[in-house]
């Protein structure tokens, strides 16, 4: 749903929260190697969803460039295949990972604050 929100320009910190959720997520699944081959996507869906965010940081309003949209697209479509191909114990590796490159400060911070 947040996904929608934002393609439809309707999104709220909230859906942003959740889309960085994901996005972190996939990175990790692919650090761990699941979806090793698609590399150029988790970093330009990285890159999309940073810059959207940043963006709208100060007017609470998210709206996607058009190769923003194509990038957080494909980034959700490798999200849905790596939760299909994965065990809720490798699922639970992704989530360490992602806290501890949060705890240690090694995540690329985007403040909505």
């Amino acid at each position: 749903m947040a996904l929608v929100n934002l393609t439809q320009g309707k999104a709220v910190r909230g859906d942003i929260n959740s889309l960085i959720n994901m996005v972190n997520l996939v990175e990790a699944m692919h650090r761990l190697g699941f979806g090793r081959e698609y590399s150029k996507e988790v970093k330009d869906g990285l890159d999309a969803l940073y810059a959207v965010s940043v963006r709208g940081k100060d007017s609470n309003r998210f709206i996607l460039k058009a190769t923003e949209m194509s990038a957080l697209n494909a980034i959700s479509e490798l999200h849905d295949a790596q939760l299909d191909a994965i065990t809720i114990k490798e699922l639970d590796m992704a989530i360490d990972l992602v806290d501890s490159e949060i705890r240690h400060k090694k995540a690329r911070v985007i403040s909505m604050a």
